[in-house]
């Protein structure tokens, strides 16, 4: 587990992401997915209502917050 190594509780951001005081860990989609999989992610596309897109708009959420956080 992460924060056996942190030394420090990580708190959970949503289904795909959780946080310290100092990173955000965010799971994404193999880079090496083959075929329909990233769109799916994604959401793009005739995927735009896909049921794995929501872990796609979850990561994307997470890194905005990250960003934000640390702006």
């Amino acid at each position: 587990m992460l924060s056996t190594v942190r030394g420090k509780t990580m708190r959970e951001i949503n289904a795909v992401a959780y946080e310290d005081d100092l990173i955000t860990v965010v799971h994404v989609e193999h880079f090496a997915s083959q075929g329909d999989l990233i769109p799916q992610w994604l959401g793009e596309g005739k995927y735009r209502d896909h049921p794995r897109s929501k872990f796609g708009k979850l990561a994307r959420a997470s890194v905005n917050r990250a960003i934000d956080r640390f702006a």
